[in-house]
């Protein structure tokens, strides 16, 4: 299984009961985000809290043939107020869990780390996950990539944080011990490639929690036939769960290009912290989409089955 269909991707058995969640929809004006949002509360994942321009978004919604009868609107002016507000209900626990509808990423993420900051909060650092669910012709599951959305360069410290978030968010989709590769530009550990040296590292730090593979390119990570052309041996070669980037580059490129392909279909989310953001690109399709707010509401179940210690 690879390409998932919407029905796969909503209803794969949680961990715990998947009723509607309390969710915060920030600036759904663009039709494809709406109809997203509501393919989720179609579904009974979300209950809508919808905050940006009513006026607008009833007037899409009533385009589309979509019933937005029953969600809660907040009206506001503006993105940065739109996600202030989303920012506060999350922190006070109003709601469950954030959709980034039609608004930058950087502007939604400010608003969510100053809450963090003035409110004091301490549960984790954030990162990003994308999902990327490929034709099988090109590979044969579910690909976790991390992270290409939030931090720019992160440090081994930091790395090594991004790769527990990303452990976490597998498992809570039903992989115990997930396949992770650590990459580089080089199968060896060398002073010239700091990439390969901070790979060694990381993976060393995360081997408790995970068959690791690493330092490696991608090729190794996607294809046996590639590691055994260069001698590697190792069950993660070829068969990798997650890829752990060296940086926001290497991620966003890898996920944009598999993108390419019209038949990918690629989630994003925001995880690490004490709820979940959804956190499609403005540009994806609906079935992503729809994905994205699917993969966060099953891992929202995971997080209320296993909470943090404080």
């Amino acid at each position: 299984m690879t390409l998932m269909s919407e029905s796969t991707l909503l209803y794969e058995p949680p961990p715990v009961d998947l009723g509607p969640a309390p969710t915060a929809v920030v600036q759904p004006s663009s039709g494809t985000s709406l109809r997203a949002v509501h393919g989720a509360y179609a579904a009974g994942l979300i209950a809508p809290t919808v905050i940006g321009d009513r006026q607008t978004i009833v007037r899409l919604a009533a385009k589309d043939e979509l019933t937005v009868d029953g969600w809660v609107f907040h009206e506001v002016d503006g993105d940065e107020p739109a996600a202030d507000l989303a920012a506060s209900l999350a922190a006070g626990g109003d709601v469950a869990m954030m959709v980034k509808g039609n608004i930058k990423t950087d502007v939604l993420m400010r608003a969510v780390l100053q809450n963090r900051r003035e409110s004091g909060v301490s549960s984790g650092r954030l990162s990003h996950i994308f999902a990327v669910y490929l034709p099988e012709e090109i590979y044969h599951k579910p690909l976790y990539v991390t992270d290409g959305a939030i931090n720019v360069a992160p440090s081994p410290d930091l790395k090594q944080v991004i790769a527990n978030n990303a452990i976490d968010f597998v498992q809570s989709m039903g992989i115990r011990r997930p396949k992770v590769v650590v990459l580089s530009a080089t199968e060896t550990v060398s002073a010239a490639v700091p990439s390969s040296i901070e790979a060694a590292d990381v993976g060393t730090r995360i081997a408790d929690r995970a068959d690791v593979l690493g330092p490696v390119a991608l090729d190794i990570a996607l294809s046996g036939a590639a590691a055994a052309v260069k001698g590697i041996t190792s069950p993660v070669a070829g068969d990798a769960d997650v890829l752990i980037c060296p940086n926001i580059e290497t991620a966003n490129g890898v996920v944009k290009m598999a993108a390419r392909n019209p038949r990918t279909v690629i989630a994003g989310l925001v995880v690490g912290g004490s709820y979940p953001i959804v956190l499609p690109s403005r540009g994806d399709s609906h079935q992503s989409q729809l994905a994205s707010c699917g993969l966060g509401r099953k891992y929202l179940a995971w997080m209320q089955h296993n909470p943090k210690p404080l």
